[in-house]
């Protein structure tokens, strides 16, 4: 499938959820996404993602300058991958929503998250509903105390 992604260069859209692609497969997806320069929308929800794909995915993400929506939904996202995230966010001029609902992510990730938050972003929708979390509503607390951006939506249901 990465080979394929690579030749289809004006692709804007990829939709490969419910894949079990795992973190081998992210990585290959990720890598393959250099060759793609107009990819705005990646779906891998529901694909087994782990830290290191993720962690792959968000070296990657630097160099997609187009990518507007990134869903991560359903996967095996935990703190570290977080963590890569929260160092990425501030840099990922395009990037509009991010979700990373129904993950492993706990307070510690969402704590990385917050500290990103203290930045400009041209972030709209950050999802992180159904994680983790020890009280979704210290979580959500503190990511809105953190939050310096005013158009910015968090979504962060209760557990």
């Amino acid at each position: 499938l990465a080979s394929v992604i690579t030749g289809c260069s004006s692709l804007t859209t990829l939709n490969i959820a419910d894949n079990l692609i795992q973190d081998e497969g992210c990585i290959r997806i990720a890598e393959s996404m250099l060759h793609v320069p107009t990819l705005q929308v990646l779906n891998l929800n529901d694909n087994e993602v782990g830290d290191r794909g993720v962690q792959r995915l968000c070296e990657v993400l630097l160099s997609c300058t187009n990518l507007v929506v990134l869903q991560l939904q359903w996967n095996i996202i935990r703190d570290d991958s977080a963590r890569s995230f929260a160092n990425v966010l501030p840099k990922l001029v395009a990037l509009k929503e991010l979700d990373l609902q129904q993950n492993e992510i706990t307070d510690v990730g969402a704590t990385s998250l917050a500290e990103a938050l203290n930045h400009p972003l041209s972030l709209s929708k950050l999802h992180l509903g159904m994680n983790d979390f020890i009280n979704s509503q210290e979580i959500e607390l503190m990511l809105n105390d953190a939050n310096v951006n005013p158009d910015l939506w968090l979504t962060i249901w209760p557990d």
